[in-house]
């Protein structure tokens, strides 16, 4: 029959009832040497054993364990399998599936290509861009490729916030955020003769959605200019405004 030692995994099977030999395997656990019989290891590519077995009779060929991996396929044993007329180990030769996948930027392909199990999503394309939003990463948000699949690119909404001089009609800064941003003002332009009184809308520091923000003037007076005409005494005799 076949027996499981401890916690490591390791079956060792055919054990026959004339044991003459005791020996040590990993871990501390104890196993029989049968005589007469043939050992056969078998080992993954990870350099773990994953069952030993003992035939009793030479010449029979070995059975090779079954291995199932996520993503691997078993592609063989190296060296081959031979029937068991000596002691043998084998190593299992393991590979990486290939799968298909997609990217798609607003149902419109992006990226396509074949790709190995565990290749980084970050590696394989670029990140998208478009106006007015911020690439969010591709939904499924997988780190790594773990099969035939579709991925469409999510985006998080920019905002536009203006702000016009409401004298000139002078845009004086534009500037895209995030909802929930705080918004940076710029400096209020001044004017000869006018003044600064107020912003329409009412200014929000954080970013609630596309916005134009204007500067409002009043008319305080108009600039001028003083001429004046001094006789030779020094007496001003005439002065014209402009």
């Amino acid at each position: 029959g076949a027996n499981v030692y401890g916690d490591t995994g390791i079956t060792v099977t055919n054990i026959l009832p004339n044991i003459h030999q005791k020996f040590r395997l990993d871990q501390e656990i104890y196993v029989y040497r049968l005589t007469g019989g043939v050992k056969t290891t078998w080992w993954d590519d990870r350099g773990k054993v994953i069952r030993i077995d003992y035939v009793e009779k030479k010449g029979t060929m070995p059975t090779p364990p079954t291995i199932t991996r996520e993503g691997w396929t078993l592609l063989g044993w190296t060296p081959e399998v031979v029937a068991a007329n000596d002691t043998a180990n084998y190593t299992a030769r393991m590979q990486r599936n290939t799968y298909h996948i997609e990217f798609y930027v607003d149902d419109v392909l992006y990226h396509s290509g074949d790709y190995q199990y565990e290749d980084v999503i970050s590696y394989i394309v670029s990140n998208p861009t478009k106006p007015n939003a911020i690439f969010d990463g591709w939904s499924p948000n997988d780190s790594y490729v773990c099969g035939n699949k579709r991925y469409d690119a999510t985006w998080r909404p920019l905002y536009t916030v203006k702000f016009v001089d409401g004298l000139t009609g002078e845009e004086i800064s534009s500037a895209q955020y995030e909802k929930g941003a705080t918004v940076t003002m710029p400096t209020i332009p001044t004017h000869e003769g006018y003044t600064y009184y107020e912003i329409t809308p009412r200014f929000n520091s954080k970013c609630t959605g596309d916005v134009t923000y204007t500067f409002l003037y009043k008319y305080v007076s108009a600039p001028c200019t003083i001429v004046e005409f001094y006789d030779f005494y020094g007496h001003l005799f005439y002065a014209k405004f402009f």
